[in-house]
């Protein structure tokens, strides 16, 4: 077959009268195209290639699709869910995924930042009802069901190829472990921000871009978001180096706060991501070790200086701000004294995303109003 391929480039070559450089590059390009694509491919590549002989060699780009073949198998260690207890588990990908359930608008933003929109075949139902930029995307993908968790049976149907999620997706109530689907011949991947906290000593927001890159490879996009991920990972270190700068000025003591309630509130502990997220805004984390609910009488010992409220559609920032403010026990809490509330989008303080950095970089700007 190559035998024939030289032929006719050699035919080729005599017509346009190609110098050897350029001669050797489109040799080099044909040979990679011809582990994965038909003589007819090749032979359009080539006339493509020939007829744009006047442009510099260097503009010439072999997608990531041409070394599909140099690519696969690939190898992957990625988590069980809660169900397994968060173990590694080895996966081999022969292909590109072509068809994704998946799971919370983490995860989803994450995919959609990818370019793998057009690939998802069903989500289940969002807790939110604001995506941004991403509002139009939300609304053409199929929803499975009305919650949060597609059920077993729509994913069969759907005949995924992977189911990407939270560590909570493959528990014990819902889908069960990785392994069953693995039997099946379908992948997962599991989001490292939502394994089992004993796998960790904390979640971070810098986890998710770690997702990223395994996800870049795992359908070989890597050259085509190459440089998405590196402005990420730019304004990530631009958010710590800013939030190290902060805290070396003394940074401001903070609790997260998730819902009130009459005489409790319903907090993080000191392993979720809000515990980093107020490292990166430059403060002190008061999280406690256990989180959930605990008496206002904690909040009053506890006293921070601000308060990190998540803003959620069915339980917004603004309703729980207002109850602090008008509950007589709580008023001698420095946060509520000054009034130093920081608003927190629900679908950025868990998971991790492009939003979650957005969201960070916001409170930034908004912290340094404070005064201390």
């Amino acid at each position: 077959m190559f035998i024939k391929i030289i032929y006719d480039v050699d035919v080729l070559f005599n017509s346009f009268g190609l110098n050897e450089e350029m001669g050797n590059l489109l040799m080099r390009l044909l040979r990679e195209i011809n582990k994965v694509y038909n003589l007819s491919v090749i032979l359009f590549t080539a006339a493509l290639f020939i007829s744009g002989c006047g442009n510099a060699v260097s503009n010439v780009d072999i997608p990531d699709t041409w070394n599909a073949g140099r690519h696969y198998p690939l190898e992957i260690d990625n988590y069980d869910g809660y169900s397994g207890g968060g173990r590694l588990v080895h996966q081999i990908f022969t292909k590109p995924p072509e068809r994704i359930v998946a799971a919370s608008e983490s995860t989803i933003d994450n995919l959609i930042f990818l370019g793998l929109e057009d690939k998802i075949v069903g989500i289940g139902d969002v807790a939110e009802d604001n995506h941004g930029e991403y509002e139009e995307i939300y609304k053409r993908i199929p929803r499975m069901g009305e919650k949060s968790y597609p059920p077993k049976e729509s994913i069969i149907a759907a005949r995924p190829d992977i189911i990407i999620g939270w560590g909570s997706l493959f528990g014990d109530k819902e889908l069960g472990s990785v392994k069953k689907w693995h039997e099946r011949g379908i992948h997962t991947y599991v989001m490292k921000n939502t394994v089992p906290v004993v796998l960790m000593e904390r979640r971070k927001v810098e986890y998710f871009i770690e997702d990223l890159h395994n996800l870049a490879k795992i359908f070989n996009i890597e050259s085509s978001v190459k440089d998405r991920i590196e402005v990420l990972e730019k304004r990530m270190k631009m958010i710590k180096d800013r939030g190290d700068a902060v805290r070396r000025e003394g940074g401001m003591r903070m609790l997260t706060i998730q819902y009130v309630y009459d005489n409790q509130y319903f907090g993080r502990s000191r392993t979720d991501m809000t515990s980093d997220i107020i490292e990166l805004l430059g403060g002190i984390s008061l999280d406690g070790e256990t989180g959930g609910k605990q008496g206002m009488e904690f909040l009053i010992k506890l006293n921070p200086d601000v308060l990190l409220v998540i803003n959620h559609t069915k339980a917004p920032a603004k309703d729980k701000i207002k109850a602090l403010m008008e509950n007589p026990a709580v008023q001698s809490v420095n946060a509520v004294k000054y009034k130093r509330f920081l608003i927190f989008d629900y679908n950025a303080f868990y998971g991790g995303s492009e939003r979650t950095i957005r969201e960070v970089e916001r409170l930034q700007d908004e912290i340094g109003n404070f005064e201390k």
